[in-house]
């Protein structure tokens, strides 16, 4: 079964807004739509604007839990020859994480350069 989310407050098939709600505008196949509490998203809808304005509420959920990672944006390599700063991918960095320029894992990092 498709979920479908809506683009105006991020409420799902499973997870609908506080009070409850239901489907003003649905489009299965893009699996987007507009729930009867985004009214304001209606007009949008009718045009065609079928741009999300906020996070899936699936998505809030899977951060709250622990299983979705944010990537951080990627930093610029520093010109020169001195050491890595490394740019961890993650903004929860784990063990298993390695640097995006140099490849070093973050324990070899955490034990080896940290004195």
């Amino acid at each position: 079964m498709t979920t479908s989310t809506c683009i105006g407050c991020g409420c799902d098939d499973f997870h609908a807004c506080p009070g409850g709600c239901f489907w003003r505008r649905v489009d299965k196949d893009a699996r987007l739509g507009v729930c009867s509490e985004c009214e304001g998203h209606v007009e949008a809808w009718d045009r065609g604007d079928r741009t999300p304005h906020a996070v899936p509420a699936a998505e809030h959920e899977a951060l709250a839990e622990g299983r979705l990672r944010i990537m951080r944006p990627e930093q610029r390599k520093p010109i020169g020859g001195g050491p890595c700063m490394h740019d961890w991918p993650y903004e929860d960095v784990r063990d298993s994480d390695c640097c995006r320029w140099c490849g070093m894992s973050f324990v070899r990092h955490v034990f080896t350069e940290f004195p």
